[in-house]
């Protein structure tokens, strides 16, 4: 039987990298994103076992984000099987798109503190 090595602590931040760059360019060649949206991966999380990782989307004109998205998550299978075949970590994690609501929280703050008169 195989022994299993001990993980280094950086690892999983090393195999999040892979997976953003992979995924990444999967969206410029085999992921159709719709005419006139703007996607970009703003992070990629992974679980303590390494099985499951999350892949935040954000989505660009704000108008089309949700159509976009759905577009985006009926692809997963197609991001799933390059991933596959590209990470040579085993398991290769589950993959899953969320949309990244950070930016559209950060750029509501900045209207609210733009609202504020503050004292000179």
């Amino acid at each position: 039987m195989r022994q299993q090595r001990p993980s280094s602590p950086y690892r999983g931040q090393q195999i999040a990298e892979v997976i953003h760059r992979t995924i990444g360019q999967a969206f410029l060649k085999e992921i159709e994103v719709p005419f006139g949206s703007f996607v970009t991966i703003s992070k990629v999380e992974l679980d303590p076992e390494r099985k499951h990782a999350k892949i935040f989307l954000t989505v660009l004109p704000d108008g089309v984000a949700l159509s976009t998205f759905r577009a985006i998550k009926n692809q997963t299978g197609t991001a799933q099987h390059k991933l596959n075949t590209t990470l040579r970590t085993r398991p290769v994690p589950k993959i899953a798109f969320l949309l990244d609501k950070g930016e559209e929280k950060r750029h509501r703050m900045d209207e609210i503190l733009d609202q504020i008169d503050f004292p000179a």
